[in-house]
């Protein structure tokens, strides 16, 4: 599952819906150090890949694999109604 997923899907992913690393660290339940250090290369912890992974795609974040590997956004309801 999150084999092809690298540090930067979670950086773009974090970039196309506007969070810090503080907003995904806080998102996961997890220290701001723990998502930077992945995002450098420093970790691949698989239950933090795939706490972030299943986050940014809770809000909306759709990861793209293959030869253009990337990310887009797609149409997610928020549990606000807006």
């Amino acid at each position: 599952m999150n084999d092809s997923l690298t540090s930067m899907h979670i950086r773009a992913g974090r970039a196309a819906v506007g969070w810090s690393i503080q907003d995904l660290a806080e998102k996961i339940d997890a220290h701001r150090n723990t998502v930077s250090n992945f995002e450098n290369g420093r970790t691949e912890d698989p239950d933090i890949l795939s706490r972030m992974k299943a986050a940014l795609e809770a809000a909306g974040v759709e990861f793209l694999y293959g030869p253009k590997p990337g990310v887009r956004l797609v149409n997610v309801r928020s549990s606000s109604g807006k």
